[in-house]
């Protein structure tokens, strides 16, 4: 009944958990199984202080501790480092991968300088692949679910002779979606000011503000259909040397939705077509498609005397696009295409001392080379007359961004004696950003253009990460520890769609930098079956990096919202908190779990970082918009609390000869705010020059919604499986968000001023059917 030793290689090194002086989650493939997890985002079900967010793929974003940041604009890198088997995977559009035939997974929480350097400020996640083995084995799972869901997944282990085997997976996915587009010729207006416009797609010669052809609303969207791949092939090219060959891709093809409208394209009234969830009204089709490939080889070589040297050396390269009916109606005003390609290039050398001497360490160099090029492309359609424009004008943009960064880190412990251990650790970082940026505006939305030839630009940042840590064993199953632990993450450049005023300001960043200090705990009680990790932390942010829509008030010249899509750097942002995470085996056959996180994530000072809308009856849209400091308040997407609770429990059957598996998860996460201006809600005026000139007397429209502040949530996931006492087959039935919650977990705004929200994913189930041989 006792709980298993958890084993891990945070530190580079493999060791128990129990022994390594940080605040680490472990979720090992047993749990991956019984928990359903299918993508890196479903993660955060199990983890406190660790969300994941569900929208667009460019926009993947990890936060730990209430930081975190997403990269769809090359210019900025994320917080949270995602790595495969030691491999960084690089920016957002890399980083939901597929959980395939994975060992265990390890979130690494607060800043990781020392270890891992390169965009981990906020924390690290290691996936750790199952390795090829000398038992030849195989295994094929399908999974058949709701929403015309199936996902078929195969696992082949093969010992070739007595010096190579291969291990290979490959999963396949699809599912028609939850989102429905409801879009109809009749959601379009009859006439502006009087005068008639079209009123089918067949017209010609006449006015119109709808597309010319229909969307396509015979397809759901949010749904998914992927492949991906893991080969490995391990050499065991003598008893000194190991090599691991590894080549991993994931292809998806989807409808993808960003958020759901909540109002008009002007965030002037209510969205009155698709009011209900998950429902839609766009007149442009929307899709997204990925292509990830990579490859590496790792060389394991033992010296003489007892120390190792590895080496890490991998390419990986990520293609990403989408389109997006920007202005998110059943109107044609604007959409936009995004494309974005990165080639990326690392190599690790590491020399690792002997486990057995009291002083140990690893002292390695890291060399990282990444070249990434983006473009994209806003243009009006055929509503845009009711803005002044014609079809076809926009903006268009391309950017390039090579960036080269070269590392030297040492991690060391030594160890007292049997009680007290003293971790040292440094690594210095020099990166280098080369930019080209072209932005070219047709008279359109106030943005920027490029002087002929773009924007030429070149960042140089230095950095220096020390790190401490010292533990304490007041005896063999309970550990004392406490840390103080630095990171940085680069300057950059803010290569998106900014007005010429951001443009003018300068569209560079600074270099931000964190301290962080930590003390916890690590303890088993009862013969080893009860176990907790518990820590209280607290981070202090220097120049924190925010990208953000920024709204600037009514522009009489265009007639809209003006927006700034602004990178700045906020003074100071200070992060503390508490994480618990406790495990009971009550029994062979009861275990239960349980986490519990709790933030407070402020800014302590942000000249200028928020909007505050101020009523002025002189004004077109009856308000104006004033910046002032944001210093006091909450991180956006920075829940107070959050927990979860996890009950396992076994039945015999031996009829069948298998156990019966009933497996729930309750997740909670408490209130939090979408935006730095930390809004609960916005007022709707009707006051916007088009929307007048289709339904005049919308101007009288004044009246208060509900926005930007998220109220708590509760969701329910839960497996019920039978398992055979050969372990030859397993068959679960499942659900997620058992209870249906449709609330929104994120609120955002677009170019045009549309408010919009994301809402959790709708209740699914489904049987899953796993056999082994």
């Amino acid at each position: 009944q006792a709980i298993d030793t958890i084993v891990v290689t945070a530190q580079k090194r493999t060791e128990n958990l129990s022994n390594v002086p940080m605040s680490i989650s472990v979720i090992d493939s047993n749990a991956v199984n019984h928990l359903g997890l299918e993508q890196l985002r479903d993660i955060s079900t199990r983890i406190p202080n660790v969300s994941i967010t569900q929208s667009l793929e460019s926009a993947s974003t990890i936060m730990m501790r209430g930081v975190g940041a997403h990269s769809r604009n090359l210019g900025f890198d994320t917080r949270v480092g995602v790595y495969l088997d030691g491999v960084y995977l690089g920016q957002s559009p890399a980083l939901n991968l597929d959980l395939i035939d994975l060992e265990r997974i390890e979130v690494q929480r607060g800043p990781q300088g020392t270890l891992f350097g390169k965009n981990s400020i906020a924390g690290a996640i290691n996936l750790i692949s199952k390795k090829p083995t000398e038992d030849a084995s195989a295994s094929a799972t399908i999974n058949a679910y709701s929403n015309n869901g199936v996902e078929l997944k195969s696992i082949v282990n093969i010992p070739i002779n007595e010096i190579i085997s291969a291990r290979l997976t490959a999963t396949k996915q699809n599912n028609t979606g939850y989102i429905s587009n409801v879009w109809e010729v009749e959601h379009l207006p009859t006439s502006v000011n009087g005068i008639p416009l079209c009123n089918s797609l067949e017209q010609s010669n006449c006015l119109t503000v709808g597309p010319n052809s229909a969307p396509n609303t015979s397809k759901k969207l949010n749904g998914k259909n992927s492949h991906s791949y893991r080969t490995q092939v391990d050499i065991q090219a003598s008893n000194k040397l190991k090599i691991n060959l590894s080549f991993d891709g994931l292809q998806s093809d989807r409808a993808t939705l960003i958020a759901e409208p909540i109002t008009d394209t002007f965030g002037s009234t209510l969205d009155q077509y698709a009011p209900e969830p998950y429902e839609i009204s766009f007149s442009t089709d929307s899709w997204e498609r990925k292509h990830l490939t990579g490859r590496s080889i790792t060389l394991n070589y033992d010296l003489e005397n007892k120390y190792k040297i590895r080496s890490i050396s991998a390419y990986r390269y990520t293609s990403h696009s989408f389109r997006n009916d920007t202005d998110a109606s059943a109107l044609d005003f604007l959409y936009v295409d995004h494309h974005s390609v990165f080639k990326q290039t690392t190599q690790e050398i590491q020399l690792i001392s002997p486990s057995h001497n009291h002083f140990k360490y690893i002292a390695g160099i890291y060399y990282y080379y990444q070249d990434a090029t983006s473009g994209g492309e806003a243009l009006t359609r055929n509503a845009a007359w009711l803005l002044n424009m014609a079809p076809g004008d926009g903006v268009s943009k391309n950017s390039s961004v090579e960036t080269e960064s070269q590392a030297f880190f040492v991690n060391s412990t030594y160890d007292f004696n049997t009680q007290l251990r003293l971790g040292l650790g440094m690594r210095y970082s020099e990166e280098t950003k080369d930019i080209v940026f072209n932005l070219n505006s047709s008279r359109s939305f106030g943005i920027a253009t490029t002087p002929t030839g773009g924007y030429n630009d070149k960042g140089n940042y230095y950095n220096f990460s020390p790190a401490l840590r010292l533990m304490y064993a007041l005896n063999q199953s309970t550990h004392l520890y406490t840390s103080y632990t630095t990171g940085f993450k680069s300057g950059g450049f803010n290569l998106d769609y900014v007005t010429q005023a951001v443009y003018d300001n300068g569209i560079d960043f600074e270099t931000e930098t964190v301290v962080s200090t930590e003390i916890g705990i690590k303890a088993t009680f009862f013969d080893n079956r009860i176990g907790i990790n518990s820590s209280l932390f607290t981070a202090n942010y220097d120049n924190y990096q925010v990208n953000q829509f920024f709204d600037l008030g009514f522009d009489p010249d265009s007639g809209l919202q003006a927006t700034s899509i602004r990178i700045t750097n906020a003074a100071k942002v200070d992060t503390d908190g508490l994480e618990l995470e406790a495990w009971f085996k009550v029994s062979n056959r009861l275990s239960l779990t349980a986490s519990l996180g709790l933030l407070d994530a402020t800014f302590g000072d942000f000249p200028g970082g928020m909007s505050l809308q101020v009523e002025d009856l002189s004004q077109p849209s009856g308000f104006r918009k004033e910046s002032v400091n944001a210093a006091g308040n909450k991180l956006r997407l920075a829940p107070e609390v959050n927990a979860t609770f996890g009950i396992k429990y076994y039945v015999r059957s031996p009829i069948i000869a298998a156990d019966i598996l009933f497996h729930l998860n309750v997740t909670y996460t408490g209130d939090y705010f979408s935006s730095t201006d930390n809004e609960s809600s916005r007022t709707i005026t009707g006051n916007h020059p088009a929307l007048i000139a289709l339904d005049p007397g919308s101007e009288d429209v004044h009246y208060t919604i509900d926005f930007g502040h998220i109220d708590s949530i509760t969701l329910l996931n839960g497996r019920i499986g039978l398992i055979a006492d050969s372990s030859s087959w397993e068959a679960y039935l499942w659900g997620k968000n058992i209870s249906n919650v449709n609330d929104f977990h994120n609120y955002g705004r677009d170019f045009f001023g549309t408010l919009s929200g994301t809402r959790t994913a709708p209740r699914s189930y489904g049987l899953e059917l796993s056999y082994r041989y």
